[in-house]
């Protein structure tokens, strides 16, 4: 009940970021550097993006990476993600929101080198 009420009852004042042309966001990147997310992480509020979501605006990279890194951190509580889930569920994601959240959840986590194996496959289904 508490999601449902973020998702269609929070109304927050929002100012859009700027669309990224980058095929990935991280801090070596460019245009996407460590004073970039050090201010992303004091100006994106949980409820502005999952507002964003929710009205079919399109998240950034770096939106999508603060989100995906708060909720990792326990920055961004359980109920603030499932509203989130629940938006992009209704509304969709880009091709490109798409291959940043598949980033950003893989960054949040042990990438492991197997390189020592030669070839591998990795299969999910």
């Amino acid at each position: 009940q508490v999601a449902l009420v973020c998702l269609f009852g929070c109304v927050g004042s929002h100012s859009p970021s700027p669309a990224s042309s980058e095929p990935s966001c991280s801090s070596s990147s460019p245009g996407c550097n460590s004073q970039q997310h050090d201010e992303a992480a004091t100006a994106i509020l949980p409820v502005e993006l999952i507002s964003k979501k929710r009205d079919g605006g399109e998240l950034t990279c770096e939106e999508i990476r603060r989100f995906v890194t708060g909720f990792h951190t326990g920055e961004i509580s359980d109920y603030q993600m499932t509203a989130m889930l629940m938006a992009i569920y209704i509304k969709g994601m880009s091709s490109s929101e798409t291959a940043h959240l598949t980033k950003a959840m893989v960054d949040t986590g042990h990438i492991l080198d197997l390189s020592a194996l030669g070839d591998t496959v990795d299969k999910h289904s």
